[in-house]
This record gives structure tokens, C-alpha cells and sequence, in this order.
């Protein structure tokens, strides 16, 4: 949704669903478990260095994630505690991709050829990154963003509507509420 649009309730709930609601999770294994047995915080954000227009919310509290992942793991570091930060290309799957509806296809038709990986992430491949920073192997690594994107990080992908272009169904729909 244009940022025109987003109410400052709309605004503060993805805020508060996303990034406090990350913040309340690690806070808890921290108090609970954390502080005293150390342990390994794997955070989950997406691609937001090129902007995600239509969801400033969202790109606001997803890089407030990435920082706040950071900023505990040289706070917590002393306890053992490790916190890192994965963050995943386009990851696809039929149930999610059904949400988008009609617009799926002309979504995936735009995007896929304008990454440089030529294709989406399946679920396996990034869930290989969580297995990473959660072992043994990754003992050292804290305050890490690792990318899972297929080059996608470095790459503009445009998603911007256009009056007739293959997100004006998106748009027109999300500015009635519908999505």
C-alpha cells in the first residue's frame, strides 16, 4: 500500500507485529533460558536495502530487525548468546503464492527474469542457513546478515505499480481493502 494510503494504525501495527513482536521473542529466551546457558538467536527479516515500495511499514520494521539483531549480539555476547540475522530471497511455495490471487502469475512473470538467480528460493534453501548459524560451525559468527537471495540483494527488482502494468491489479485492489 502507497504510504499515502497506510493509516498510522496500519503503520504501527506491522511495526509492532514485526519488530516488537521480534523484540519480545528474544527478550524472552534471553530471560528465560539465555542469560545464564547462552545459547544461538536466529532472526528471520527480508530483502529491504532497495526500498520495498507499497510497504514502507514493513521495510521500516524489517530493517529495525536486522539493527536490533546487531545491536544484541554485542549486548548479549557476554552471556554466549549469539544473534544473527537470515535474510531470504523470494521464497516460493504454493500456499503462499495462492494468496496473491490472480496477480501471482503476472508477479512472477516481472520478477523472476529480473533476478540475477534466474529463479525463487525454495523452503530447503534457506532453512540450510538457519541449520548453519544454529551449529557448532558457526560458534563465532554473531551480529551476521546472511543472504539467501540468489544476488537479489545487490540487484534492483522492480516492484513499483504502473497504471497498467502487471501490479495494477495489486494496487487497485489494495487501496479498496481488498488485499
Amino acid at each position: 500500500m502507497n504510504a499515502i494510503f497506510l493509516s498510522s494504525n496500519g503503520f504501527q501495527s506491522v511495526v509492532w507485529t514485526n519488530l516488537a513482536g521480534t523484540f519480545h521473542a528474544c527478550r524472552a529466551a534471553y530471560d528465560h533460558y539465555m542469560r545464564d546457558h547462552g545459547g544461538s538467536i536466529v532472526n528471520i527479516t527480508l530483502g529491504n536495502r532497495n526500498s520495498m515500495s507499497n510497504m514502507c511499514h514493513s521495510g521500516a520494521a524489517r530493517a529495525g530487525i536486522e539493527n536490533m539483531s546487531i545491536t544484541l549480539s554485542h549486548e548479549w555476547m557476554g552471556s554466549g548468546i549469539h544473534v544473527n540475522c537470515v535474510w531470504p530471497g523470494i521464497v516460493f511455495t504454493d500456499s503462499g503464492f495462492e494468496n496473491y490471487g490472480p496477480a501471482g502469475p503476472h508477479f512472477l512473470e516481472r520478477i523472476v527474469p529480473a533476478m540475477p538467480a534466474r529463479r525463487l528460493l525454495s523452503p530447503d534453501g534457506v532453512s540450510s542457513a538457519f541449520c548453519w548459524l544454529l551449529s557448532e560451525g558457526a560458534s563465532y559468527v554473531t551480529g551476521a546478515i546472511v543472504s539467501v537471495n540468489g544476488g537479489s540483494a545487490h540487484h534492483f527488482l522492480l516492484l513499483i505499480d504502473t497504471e497498467d502494468g502487471p501490479f495494477a491489479g495489486i494496487r487497485n485492489a489494495t487501496s479498496q481493502g481488498e488485499v
